[in-house]
């Protein structure tokens, strides 16, 4: 089924003058109730979230990112720097009828939409500093897939090793010694930091990284000192 078909399939079957789902948006700061979020780079309340954290960071040009989920939102706002601090949070009314955003496409719930524009009726949090390093991990992987629809993360939040990369070597113990709800952007920081600190637990649960062949498709993602203190 092409992509086209699929968003009409998604589509939400309501109108934002009569939908009661309370939507949330985390973006950028300094608005305020009434004023209008537009796609990045078009007018004066320009607002955009950071992509990039679902299935595909399919980012569709010229619309506005919402989510029933308020942790959610939050974890985006809290991601999100601003002049050396952090995003909003918002409560928004979407102009038109909203569609299903292709980052949060099935396997994952239906929690996060799109739209030309939103409106804010409510300021909730005029800057997000509260959350722990845990909890934004665990608000955006809990709707994380390796392709084509392997959680990213056990419900208790270990990290899980990909179809591809138990391929490479990688096991599911040696990932559960990873911080839990690592999020995905610090995944390969946080194996290198592994790597440096428990080099012998790693490579007794995962041997087959250290072969030749998947020594060398380390280097895609670990720099080469790291890789260096393998033994030979």
């Amino acid at each position: 089924m092409g992509r086209a078909s699929r968003m009409k399939k998604n589509r939400v079957k309501v109108d934002a003058a009569v939908d009661s789902t309370q939507y949330w948006h985390g973006g950028v700061p300094l608005l305020k109730v009434g004023d209008t979020l537009l796609p990045g780079g078009g007018g004066s309340f320009a607002a955009q979230t950071i992509r990039g954290a679902g299935n595909g960071a399919q980012f569709t040009s010229g619309m506005v990112y919402f989510t029933t989920d308020r942790d959610l939102a939050r974890a985006y706002a809290q991601s999100l720097k601003v002049d050396g601090g952090n995003g909003a949070l918002f409560r928004v009314v979407p102009h038109g009828v909203p569609v299903r955003d292709p980052d949060y496409l099935d396997p994952a719930p239906a929690i996060s939409f799109m739209a030309r524009r939103a409106n804010i009726v409510a300021v909730e949090e005029q800057e997000v500093t509260s959350m722990a390093e845990e909890e934004i991990g665990r608000a955006f992987g809990r709707y994380q897939f390796w392709a084509p629809n392997e959680p990213y993360c056990r419900p208790d939040g270990t990290v899980r090793p990909g179809p591809s990369l138990r391929a490479e070597g990688w096991t599911p113990d040696s990932f559960a010694l990873l911080p839990k709800w690592t999020r995905r952007e610090n995944l390969w920081a946080e194996v290198e930091r592994l790597l440096t600190n428990q080099l012998t637990v790693v490579l007794d649960l995962a041997p087959g990284i250290a072969t030749p062949r998947n020594r060398q498709l380390l280097s895609r993602y670990l720099r080469p000192e790291v890789i260096a203190t393998f033994p030979r």
